[in-house]
C-alpha cells in the first residue's frame, strides 16, 4: 500500500507565498505558474482530448490558477459548465475577475470536504504539485483519493515523471508505476497512465465509464 497525507502547513504556505511572488513577478501569465504559454496550450490541448468533454458537461478544474483551462475550452468551442478550485486566493480573485460568468472558489479539500452531492463529470488536476515542497507527491495522491468521488465520468491528472531527461531542482518528479499503483490500489483498478510523445509530463486517468464496462 502507497502512502498518502495531507501535505504540512508550512509547505503549503510555502507555495501560497512562492505563486503569490511569482504573479508579482510575471502576472497575470502562464509564467506565473510555470507554465509557458505553448506548454500550457498543449497541456489542455492534450487533456481535452482525452477527457473529450460533451456539450453541457460539467467540469472542475482542481489547482486552476487564472482559469486558463476555461479560457482554452471555450476558444476552442466547449460549451461546458466549468468550476475552478485553487487554494491561492490571490489567483482566484483574478480568474473570477477575468471570467464572471463561471464559479471560482477558494478550496482546499485537504482541510474540507466537499460536499457529498457536488459532482462533475470531469474532474481535471494539471500540474498540480509540480513545484517541489516537502509531501507534494503525497498530497497530490490523497487530493486524487478524496476528488475521485466527485467525478461522474473520469478523474484526469497530469505529473512529471521521475525519468524525465533533464531535472530542475526546484521541481517535483514522480514515480508512475507508484502513482498507477496507489490509484488501482486504493481508488479504483480501472487507472491506468497515458503518455504523450514530445511531452515531459505522464497523464493518470481514472475512468469511472470504464469502470462501468469492466464491472
Amino acid at each position: 500500500m502507497v502512502h498518502t497525507g495531507a501535505m504540512d502547513t508550512l509547505s503549503k504556505e510555502y507555495l501560497l507565498d512562492f505563486y503569490s511572488s511569482r504573479l508579482g513577478l510575471f502576472g497575470q501569465r502562464p509564467e506565473a505558474l510555470r507554465w509557458s504559454s505553448r506548454g500550457q496550450k498543449a497541456r489542455y490541448a492534450w487533456i481535452t482530448e482525452v477527457m473529450g468533454p460533451e456539450a453541457n458537461a460539467s467540469v472542475l478544474d482542481y489547482g486552476c490558477g487564472f482559469g486558463d483551462l476555461f479560457a482554452f475550452l471555450k476558444k476552442n468551442n466547449h460549451s461546458v459548465r466549468y468550476t475552478g478550485m485553487d487554494i491561492n486566493p490571490k489567483l482566484i480573485e483574478i480568474a473570477g475577475r477575468t471570467h464572471p460568468e463561471t464559479p471560482f472558489r477558494v478550496f482546499d479539500i485537504e482541510e474540507e470536504p466537499l460536499d457529498e452531492g457536488m459532482s462533475f463529470d470531469h474532474v481535471v488536476l494539471c500540474g498540480v504539485f509540480n513545484t517541489r515542497v516537502e509531501g507534494a507527491s503525497e498530497s497530490l495522491m490523497n487530493i486524487i483519493r478524496l476528488l475521485y468521488p466527485h467525478a461522474g465520468k473520469a478523474l484526469v491528472a497530469t505529473a512529471l515523471p521521475i525519468s524525465a531527461g533533464q531535472k530542475q531542482f526546484d521541481l517535483n518528479y514522480i514515480d508512475p508505476d507508484m502513482l498507477l499503483e496507489f490509484a488501482r490500489q486504493e481508488v479504483t483498478p480501472s487507472a491506468e497512465l497515458l503518455w504523450n510523445e514530445g511531452m515531459d509530463d505522464f497523464m493518470l486517468v481514472l475512468d469511472k465509464t470504464t469502470s462501468a464496462r469492466t464491472a
